[in-house]
């Protein structure tokens, strides 16, 4: 919705483990922010989400909060009700949207939206797309090791299988840092301009003006004096990027 408001168009929908994520652009307006405003829309998104479930699991419990909690011990659902495993499904639901939250807009990786939020946020401060692309590489790759190591301790010393789905999300972390790295490395403009994160129009009008603020093109112009030898000056001719 964020993306048609804006006037961009939505390319195609990636399914991995914590849902999925649409690849889409803003319409060739050269703003950048509006990057910000498509990224956050996704994870705002779990608010009413929310909401939807506080309510339901206050219609169910007759507004008792007092039993709801984090873990639920699955047993619990063999001898409940209806009403009591609504109250179960509720609370979990609100745990889980709560966190997808926190975990899309709090952790700076790519795909994650909070590393396109800083993606945005770093071109529209100045930063090359290039190094941009170097500095999101290198947060993926990390938050990708340090995520899996911490899936591996819960599952081995809290013998939690969550730990199993956090190495799970950390490899497919891992796998688009990989690819972000790449690009990188090739030190060339259009292959970074390719890579999905960044083959938007808005961040191709930001390249084209910064080759017209960096490529100019010198040339020598004489001067005319009447008895003086010519003077040698500067001329600054720009040169247009297409």
């Amino acid at each position: 919705m964020a993306t048609i408001f804006c006037g961009g168009r939505i390319r195609s929908v990636v399914i991995w483990p914590l849902g999925g994520f649409t690849v889409c652009g803003v319409v060739e307006r050269g703003d950048v922010l509006d990057e910000i405003w498509v990224a956050m829309a996704g994870p705002f998104m779990h608010i009413p989400q929310v909401a939807f479930w506080v309510a339901v699991y206050a219609f169910a419990s007759g507004g008792d909060f007092s039993e709801f909690r984090k873990d639920v011990d699955l047993d619990v659902l063999e001898v409940v009700d209806k009403v009591g495993f609504l109250q179960v499904v509720a609370q979990q639901a609100c745990i889980l949207n709560a966190a997808l939250f926190l975990f899309n807009l709090g952790v700076p990786c790519y795909p994650l939206d909070c590393g396109r939020c800083l993606a945005a946020i770093l071109v529209s401060s100045g930063w090359s797309i290039h190094t941009t692309c170097w500095i999101l590489s290198i947060l993926s790759i990390f938050v990708g090791f340090c995520l899996s190591a911490w899936g591996f301790w819960v599952f081995i010393f809290i013998r939690s299988t969550g730990g199993i789905f956090m190495v799970i999300v950390a490899c497919f972390i891992l796998h688009f840092g990989q690819q972000l790295l790449a690009c990188a490395r090739r030190d060339n403009a259009v292959a970074t301009l390719n890579h999905p994160l960044f083959d938007q129009p808005c961040y191709r009008v930001v390249h084209r003006a910064a080759m017209l603020r960096t490529e100019n093109v010198f040339s020598p112009v004489a001067n005319t004096g009447s008895d003086e030898p010519a003077e040698l000056t500067i001329r600054r001719t720009r040169v247009t990027v297409v």
